[in-house]
């Protein structure tokens, strides 16, 4: 149904969105995963974490009861592998960034000796 796969779920929840009335539902977003350093800067709060860690803990024995505990833990794993692999992206990328500077920076620094050395600038 619709565009995507679970355009069946969207449907249904459609229909008793209608069904209750529309003043009847109440939605907001809400940071998932939050972090108690989340709730100290007012990211998020603390009844917003217990709901967010419930929904996943319910989509985890959602997938464990059609895929097993095994398929829960590969994505975990994954998930994990993910975030580090990008944490160690970022520190490559700051190196990269240093090692530009600094090169740029003896490039000008040669220029300036090489200037004062010869007594005239070679570039002109």
């Amino acid at each position: 149904m619709g565009l995507q796969k679970d355009g069946g779920l969207w449907q249904q929840a459609w229909y008793a969105v209608v069904q209750r009335g529309s003043s009847s539902q109440s939605l907001r977003k809400v940071k998932g995963h939050a972090t108690k350093e989340d709730i100290r800067k007012g990211i998020s709060n603390e009844e917003d974490k217990e709901g967010s860690d419930k929904s996943d803990k319910l989509a985890d024995a959602g997938v464990e009861s059609i895929q097993g505990k095994s398929f829960v833990k590969l994505a975990s794993w994954i998930a994990e592998r993910h975030d580090k692999y990008g944490s160690f992206i970022k520190r490559v990328q700051k190196f990269i960034a240093g090692v530009l500077i600094a090169e740029k920076e003896r490039r000008a620094k040669d220029k300036q000796v090489s200037k004062a050395v010869l007594g005239y600038d070679p570039d002109k």
